[in-house]
């Protein structure tokens, strides 16, 4: 049987930066070898990483009302933590529509 994990959170964070980087590798290889639809498989995974850290920002934001009273400095902690992962998604989701529209830009010129 299948559950979902409490605190969502942790769990789902893992995927988009796994996501991004193996989309950025790819990208690099795609650069060099235009092979085995490397662009496209790049461009999907960026964008599968840019859903998955709007996600992951999402459940951040729910599980962050969760931790109820903290000390100034875990506060201050949490604070840097929610805005590091907001750069993260904005970035992502930049790269997606980036990676997204080279590759529609280049298979149809």
């Amino acid at each position: 049987m299948f559950t979902i994990p409490s605190p969502l959170h942790p769990a789902l964070v893992h995927f988009p930066i796994v996501l991004i980087l193996a989309g950025t590798a790819a990208a690099v290889v795609a650069i060099f070898i235009r092979r085995w639809h490397l662009p496209w498989l790049a461009a999907g995974l960026m964008v599968a990483g840019a859903v998955g850290a709007a996600a992951a920002t999402w459940s951040g934001e729910e599980d962050g009302e969760l931790a109820g009273e903290l000390s100034p400095q875990a506060e201050q902690i949490l604070d840097e933590h929610e805005e590091w992962g907001e750069r993260t998604r904005n970035l992502a989701i930049l790269s997606g529509l980036l990676a997204g529209g080279a590759v529609v830009a280049i298979r149809f010129p």
